[in-house]
């Protein structure tokens, strides 16, 4: 099941200077059209976001945000300098990437696209009135952050964003005097967010890196017993949980008896040790395809077990497994 999240962050912006084309119709004394080149002078400002996502399996994640950005502005044009501001909303439809490791901060990266609508008001520009006008269009961004827990359904988090739109135009009218035109403006964001993500679900944990200290286990049995017993149960349900926990690739079973009775027999005893043994993990939860299975009766005495025959010897009543990861 998907696991839903809201993201709310408040941040510094700052947009890149840019230039643009001002151009227009002055009518004083007749229609005298011109057009100068223009620079854009931008203030840091502030933004603020907030995200409706999901987490999906393989630490991707998908989120539709909100954001608004806002900056103060001077347009340097014709000698003069004319105040301003530029702000605007953005809907992004954003994909990210998390990079679990063994420690509560996460790494992650995205790219998002969507749409901006961006309003540029000027000021002073004749009559001590302010004049707005907006433009919208196609936007992208992309991010790179890190998610830090703080329980078991929030986060932490931070993170730098590049947003752009490009070639938006803005249009301005002073009847009777002028009509007025901004364009050209390539907007280039530059965000530094901070905030919390909350999860309406715990997520899914992501699986331990560990590293086994010992990767040989053995169960042992009783004389001429093939049924396992509640110790070796035990034993098979540790090892079931690191094979989930750990990157643990195969399992091998060896099988093994002492020499009291027929050496076919043993044969067949330590086969049925060994099978059983095999049913336990896989009724576990182990994965069938990682487990080798090996019968060798009283051929293979265990390290300080008897080596005489016809001797009963718990040492040599086992199945010995070999853990590879």
């Amino acid at each position: 099941r998907y696991k839903k999240y809201i993201s709310l962050g408040i941040g510094v912006n700052a947009i890149e200077d840019s230039d643009a084309t001002y151009s227009g119709v002055i009518d004083i004394e007749g229609p005298l059209p011109f057009s100068e080149h223009a620079e854009l002078n931008f203030d840091t400002g502030w933004a603020a976001m907030g995200a409706i996502g999901l987490y999906l399996p393989k630490a991707w994640r998908v989120e539709l945000e909100g954001a608004y950005r806002e900056n103060d502005v001077d347009i340097s044009v014709l000698s003069s300098s004319i105040p301003g501001e530029l702000s605007g909303w953005s809907v992004m439809l954003n994909a990210l990437k998390d990079f679990p490791n063994d420690s509560s901060i996460t790494p992650y990266i995205g790219a998002g696209i969507g749409y901006a609508e961006r309003e540029l008001e000027l000021c002073d520009l004749g009559g001590g009135s302010c004049l707005k006008d907006d433009d919208a269009g196609f936007a992208y961004q992309a991010l790179a952050g890190l998610s830090a827990d703080i329980g078991d359904r929030t986060q932490f988090f931070t993170d730098y964003r590049y947003f752009r739109t490009n070639d938006f135009e803005y249009n301005y009218s002073i009847p009777p005097i002028a009509s007025l035109s901004l364009t050209g403006i390539d907007d280039v964001n530059h965000t530094i967010m901070a905030g919390i993500r909350i999860a309406f679900d715990p997520r899914e944990a992501a699986a331990p890196l560990c590293t086994l200290e010992v990767k040989d286990k053995t169960i042992y049995f009783e004389h001429d017993i093939d049924a396992l017993s509640s110790d070796a149960m035990n034993a098979v349900s540790q090892i079931a949980q690191d094979t989930a926990n750990c990157a643990v690739t195969r399992l091998d079973l060896e099988g093994h008896a002492d020499s009291s009775g027929n050496a076919d027999y043993n044969v067949g005893l330590s086969q049925r040790r060994v099978d059983n043994t095999r049913a336990a993990l896989i009724s576990a939860g182990v994965a069938a395809e990682k487990i080798q299975v090996m019968a060798y009766g009283e051929t293979r005495p265990a390290e300080g077990g008897a080596t005489t025959d016809n001797t009963r010897d718990p040492l040599n009543r086992r199945v010995y497994i070999v853990i590879t990861q």
